[in-house]
């Protein structure tokens, strides 16, 4: 399990806007959950060597914090996959990392994403 979550990892780092395509395509009902078979089919769809079993799946899925209908939500799977906090606070830190004075040093907003996510919501309901 150890070696898949490290495969994740790296699918959502380098491709994400792949992995938020394919999920869209995956996610007919517009309900951004996913069940087990759900992350099944969307780690399919990209080329890993060795193929990925369910019961890797399986076994990986108990360590994600899951609703009671036992779905995951498709946010939280980004969340525990993809850059921590830390990495994701400066972007350009590992090229030119912030020094006293910059910009840099200021939080990124989450505002903007937010009403993105809202818009996008609303034209995919339409």
């Amino acid at each position: 399990a150890f070696q898949l979550s490290g495969l994740i990892r790296r699918i959502v780092a380098q491709q994400y806007r792949d992995v938020v395509r394919e999920f869209e395509e995956l996610d007919e009902k517009n309900t951004r959950r996913l069940t087990q078979e759900d992350m099944y089919q969307l780690l399919r769809r990209f080329p890993v060597q060795p193929e990925i079993t369910r019961g890797e799946v399986r076994r990986l899925w108990s360590s994600l914090l899951t609703r009671q209908d036992g779905t995951v939500e498709f946010e939280h799977f980004v969340r525990h996959f993809g850059p921590s906090p830390t990495s994701r606070r400066y972007p350009n830190a590992k090229r030119c990392p912030p020094k006293r004075g910059d910009n840099d040093f200021m939080r990124l907003s989450n505002k903007l994403s937010y009403v993105s996510d809202i818009l996008v919501d609303a034209l995919r309901a339409k």
